[in-house]
């Protein structure tokens, strides 16, 4: 774990604004006991320069804190997920922050926390027409036609997937 943390800082000393590391960071602390180097406050204060380089990531290292601190698991965690990842993609300046922002809201739906498998199959939609050639969301879409037994779009999903992207398949 001090190895972990030690390349996480050195990357964000390499570069300021490195957002992956600082997002690791926020796990490390939010999640680790204090015995073991976990400090909320230090985490809270990575959520806020994460903010600061960027809003929409911002909203996605808040999420990640919250998960950290107590996995989702009611319907409350679910609602203050969905709109942490809402603002995130409201933010987003970019396809691939977007397209992280709907695969977080597709994982979210998929949940127990917040089970919703039509909103799943938006978000999943809108994710592919980002970058049809990412397996994120061929992932979730056959999980929510298999959940409300869409047979027939589950098959034509996975034949789809395995054109889009024919060196995983993981659906």
């Amino acid at each position: 774990a001090k190895r972990f943390r030690e390349e996480a800082e050195a990357a964000i000393a390499l570069d300021s604004k490195h957002i992956q590391s600082r997002l690791f960071l926020i796990s490390y602390y939010a999640g680790a006991p204090g015995i073991a180097g976990g400090d909320k406050k230090k985490a809270e204060q990575i959520v806020g320069e994460v903010a600061s380089i960027d809003a929409a990531w911002g909203h996605l290292a808040r999420a990640r804190m919250v998960l950290e601190l107590e996995p989702a698991s009611g319907k409350q965690d679910g609602a203050q997920l969905a709109a942490l990842y809402q603002k995130a993609l409201g933010a987003a300046k970019t396809p691939d922050v977007r397209l992280e922002a709907l695969t977080s809201l597709v994982n979210l739906y998929l949940s127990a926390a917040a089970q919703n498998f039509e909103l799943a199959e938006q978000y999943a939609r809108a994710a592919m027409s980002i970058d049809p050639h990412r397996s994120n969301p061929y992932t979730g879409l056959p999980i929510a036609f298999a959940a409300r037994g869409k047979s027939a779009e589950l098959d034509a999903t996975l034949a789809e997937t395995e054109k889009a992207v024919p060196d995983n398949l993981a659906p």
